[in-house]
């Protein structure tokens, strides 16, 4: 039984980092192409959630390995 939470949220964590890796690439994108110089408030809370996310769902999956 806990052996399969330490491996769903190994899983979770790790799609996690995925996803919100993809969502950095995705955002820069849009912010090199379709946002206006004046957005630049939404450009840099946009990343910089994202990279708190990214770094969180990476703290997870380093809990999740030490435990595991």
């Amino acid at each position: 039984m806990f052996l399969m939470n330490h491996i769903l949220e190994f899983v979770l964590s790790l799609g996690g980092a995925v996803l919100f890796s993809l969502f950095i690439i995705y955002d820069v994108q849009m912010i090199m192409n379709n946002m206006a110089a004046e957005e630049y408030i939404l450009a840099t809370i946009t990343l910089y959630l994202d990279i708190i996310n990214l770094f969180l769902h990476i703290l997870r999956l380093l809990s999740a390995l030490r435990r595991g």
